[in-house]
């Protein structure tokens, strides 16, 4: 069964905060507590939890896309991209265009 609720509520967060985004991003690179330093703990902690509720590695990989990021290794997706990191061809041959 896939948990679209989590990446609903995820985008709903992210266009009524506008910091959110940020953060959303921040957070799934795995950015240390420092690094979010002056952001509501609360939306924090809400993101937090709704990025562990996503059960469904296929929506999770998408939603990293929305957010540039590589669904394999969680960093800025042009770098996989760019240096044609072996393990991200797969990613590369389905979503050859984006972040270009």
């Amino acid at each position: 069964m896939t948990n679209y609720t989590a990446i609903d509520r995820l985008h709903a967060l992210m266009r009524d905060d506008d910091d959110a985004s940020f953060l959303v991003r921040q957070i799934m690179i795995g950015a240390e507590n420092a690094e979010l330093e002056g952001a509501d703990i609360q939306i924090i902690d809400d993101i937090r939890i709704l990025i562990a509720e996503i059960d469904s590695r296929d929506e999770n990989s998408l939603f990293c896309l929305e957010l540039s990021l590589c669904p394999l290794h969680f960093i800025d997706y042009a770098i996989c991209f760019d240096d044609e990191t072996p393990e991200c061809a797969p990613i590369r041959e389905c979503f050859p265009t984006h972040d270009t």
